[in-house]
């Protein structure tokens, strides 16, 4: 199997990256801790004075938030509101601190894309824009600062930071040669992609073009001349972040040793290996700022406690975000681009959208508009060999008596007993059912996502493997849609003179229980959200299914959620439904884990995890 070994590289990867970042961080360490005295450290710090500290921590907070008033100004349309950019910030900034290599700004770079509809590589440009104004703003002001106020002792002692200044005046001036000449290296990039054959030149290189394109709004004087007033602002309040810091330890500095002390911490922090920078940015700014008279247990004091700062002012927040807005998990490398982006570099996979083994990590582009059939029916099955025959017999039949194009898409969650092999055998009998499937079980939430990405339908009904809901309820269904919803839900709590529902007390007793929490935390109105027999609009369902993350069973709630939130209208209709013994749902455990998840749902909405909602008419 291709994916095992696809993640089993990846996790490998990971484990190198911060293996090798650990064994920086700890020789970091060792090398500015092997000579300290630890009494003196510990009497340093019971002299600290917290009130600095304390106003060190809201000018860093103060920093933070001009810098995500500051970013949209990169954009050239498509920017940021202040929430998403602040968001992305603390999200980018945060991860710069768990992980390598400052991996940080291509999560940042994945939040920023889907909260833009822009290209990733286009938003990564606007923060390597960010960035290169930063250092030449650090760089700037050390250069001056501390050439103007320090001793010619300290100005030799600091010449390592002055080439790192000098680095980052080189790669301004370079990015403003290619800025310049951007039309001549879209030629170049061009010529290349006749060279280089396939992969390349549909990818690479468009993302290339992406960021190139992502810096050219720094060509425009107005904006060049907002973004550097306010990076003027932002490290001018950095500075004075580390003036508190030093005033909480005593220490009088001057200002253009602040300035070294600045320059020291973010030069460092530069250094790829070390998860953010621990003990990198100690053993450095440490040693920079004993070279300007601060005694050592001070200074790694210092740096210490400010490193302590940045980290707890990101860290709250940005965890929080993570959590909520990403589900706690990192963005895959190869996921798809947003916007326009997206149809170039995946031009070569776009007919793979009904392969029978597809990559669980990554979701088709949406089939073409020519191949739409009137209804597509999604079926989840997990370990189904028994109760699945039965359901796809009624559902084929009753569709092929009937006057609509259709097809039943099979999503094999994992499925390990002989599931796949019972569709093979339906593919063979109707081509208009398939198997769909991936290594392995995600749960149903996720397989249905799965499913309804594949979809050609204009219609788009999933219904579960048991066949509890006989897929004869459909037309109630339909007649809904038909009147104007764009959502129909099929209901086991709404009374009806021509429908029967027939299941034990204590599942009845559960639902209701779990439903009255829901109508109260988040969806009120609707007396079964967990019938799994509801119907979409293919826009509604492209819609809620793209901006889902639930993969377990309580990923109802968040897709209806959504689209009420997009103002969709969803219309609650009774059906028959019949309780067939086999069911996967653990009543304990998996309840409790439902009532988890609606929390979890809430939350994300609140810290903004589903981005900027679009109303049902603009679907």
């Amino acid at each position: 199997m291709g994916q095992p070994d696809k993640s089993g590289k990846r996790k490998r990867r990971i484990a190198r990256n911060l293996a090798l970042g650990f064994a920086v961080s700890g020789l970091a360490m060792w090398w500015i801790l092997h000579d300290i005295e630890r009494e003196r450290i510990f009497a340093i710090l019971s002299e600290v004075d917290p009130s600095y500290l304390l106003l060190a921590t809201a000018a860093t907070l103060l920093s933070y938030v001009i810098r995500a008033w500051r970013w949209p100004v990169f954009f050239e349309s498509s920017a940021p509101g202040f929430g998403d950019s602040f968001r992305c910030l603390m999200v980018g900034f945060f991860m710069n601190n768990v992980l390598p290599a400052r991996l940080g700004e291509f999560v940042r770079a994945h939040l920023g894309g889907r909260a833009t509809n822009l290209s990733r590589s286009l938003v990564l440009a606007t923060i390597a824009g960010e960035r290169l104004a930063d250092g030449l703003m650090i760089s700037t002001m050390f250069a001056v600062l501390f050439g103007l106020t320090s001793t010619r002792a300290e100005f030799n002692d600091s010449q390592e930071l002055l080439y790192v200044a000098y680095g980052f005046a080189g790669i301004a001036l370079m990015t403003g040669i290619v800025l310049w000449q951007r039309h001549r290296a879209y030629h170049y990039l061009e010529r290349l992609g006749h060279i280089f054959p396939g992969h390349l030149s549909n990818y690479t290189l468009v993302r290339i073009g992406k960021f190139i394109e992502g810096l050219e709004p720094m060509l425009h004087l107005p904006r060049l001349v907002r973004i550097s007033l306010m990076t003027i602002v932002a490290w001018s309040v950095e500075l004075l972040v580390y003036s508190f810091v030093a005033k909480a330890f005593g220490q009088s500095l001057s200002v253009g040793n602040l300035a070294l002390f600045l320059a020291a911490v973010n030069f460092s922090s530069l250094i790829p290996a070390a998860p953010g920078g621990v003990g990198v940015i100690e053993a450095f700014a440490t040693l920079a700022l004993v070279h300007v008279g601060v005694e050592r247990e001070t200074a790694l004091a210092m740096v210490v406690s400010q490193h302590i700062i940045q980290m707890l002012v990101v860290g709250i927040p940005g965890s929080l975000y993570f959590v909520f807005s990403m589900g706690g998990k990192l963005p895959e490398s190869d996921e798809e681009e947003n916007g326009q982006i997206a149809s170039a570099e995946f031009a070569d996979v776009s007919g793979s959208a009904t392969n029978n083994d597809q990559d669980a990590d990554s979701f088709p582009i949406w089939p073409d508009e020519g191949t739409k059939v009137y209804l597509s029916v999604i079926v989840p099955a997990y370990n189904e060999e028994d109760r699945l025959p039965k359901t796809l017999l009624s559902i084929t039949e009753f569709l092929e008596a009937s006057d609509r194009t259709y097809e039943v898409l099979v999503v094999n969650d994992g499925s390990s007993d002989g599931t796949d092999k019972v569709v093979h055998q339906f593919e063979r009998l109707s081509p208009e059912v398939k198997l769909l499937q991936y290594g392995e079980n995600r749960g149903k939430g996720y397989a249905v996502r799965f499913g309804v990405m594949h979809a050609a339908g204009e219609l788009i009904l999933y219904t579960d493997a048991d066949g509890a809901s006989p897929i004869e309820e459909l037309s109630r269904l339909e007649n809904a849609i038909t009147k104007g919803a764009q959502v129909a839900i099929g209901s086991r709590a709404l009374y009806s003179q021509d429908t029967q529902v027939s299941t034990l007390w204590v599942r009845k007793f559960m639902g209701r229980v779990f439903n009255g929490i829901v109508n109260f935390v988040m969806l009120p109105g609707i007396a079964d959200t967990q019938c799994g027999f509801k119907l979409f609009r293919r826009p509604v369902a492209r819609y809620v299914f793209s901006r889902s993350k639930s993969e377990g069973f309580s990923f109802d709630v968040e897709i209806l959620y959504l689209a009420r939130k997009a103002g969709a209208k969803i219309a609650e209709v009774p059906i028959n439904w019949t309780n067939v013994p086999g069911s996967k749902v653990n009543l304990v455990s998996d309840s409790a884990k439902m009532f988890r998840d609606i929390l979890i749902f809430r939350m994300r909405d609140v810290f903004g995890g589903y981005g900027k909602t679009v109303g049902v008419d603009e679907l």
